[in-house]
């Protein structure tokens, strides 16, 4: 219908599509949109562009669609592409990113996007970040690295990170840690 130029709408097409399971048709609504503003019109009261480019929420939509979907590969390729057009990720982005790369087991990746988070896009991580991290090397059964990310975590341990630990100690049968997170919890 020739909505494509309208941020909003573009955004919600690329959403809905995601959570309806059909990432090809939400990559599809992204490369319609533009990459750059195409002038601007001016009246009285506004200054608006008349076809606005892709910002940081159109890209987190399809990095968490690719993600939720099992694609995470896809979703860091996006999130690098996004970085190397000059777009700036913001706390959304990496989680999308962090926990793409837990669903499809991208243990090495995953860190290293975390890690680059506050050195290299200097944004500080948060507690979910921290659980999806957790979470991450729960999978890979790294406990002992789990628990040291939540002791030595600049702020009081969430829920989540606790619940992200006992889920890997359920998994790994690990009833020291397991009892402990579950007494944290």
């Amino acid at each position: 219908m020739g909505l494509y130029d309208d941020i909003f709408v573009s955004c919600t097409l690329i959403d809905m599509y995601s959570t309806c399971g059909s990432v090809e048709d939400a990559r599809f609504v992204f490369d319609e949109m533009p990459e750059k503003n195409h002038g601007r019109v001016e009246d009285a009261r506004h200054v608006f562009e008349k076809m606005p480019k892709k910002n940081v929420v159109s890209w987190n939509a399809l990095i968490s669609g690719y993600g939720n979907h099992g694609r995470g590969i896809k979703a860091v390729e996006l999130f690098e592409r996004m970085i190397s057009e000059g777009m700036v990720p913001n706390h959304v982005t990496f989680l999308s990113v962090l926990s793409s790369c837990n669903y499809s087991g991208l243990f090495d990746r995953g860190w290293e996007i975390f890690e680059s988070m506050s050195k290299d896009c200097k944004v500080k991580p948060r507690a979910m970040h921290y659980a999806c991290l957790i979470e991450l090397l729960g999978r890979e059964g790294l406990l002992d690295e789990a628990f040291s990310l939540i002791r030595d975590a600049p702020f009081r341990p969430t829920i989540n990170m606790w619940a992200a630990l006992l889920t890997a100690c359920r998994i790994h049968k690990n009833f020291m840690f397991g009892k402990f997170a579950a007494e944290k919890l």
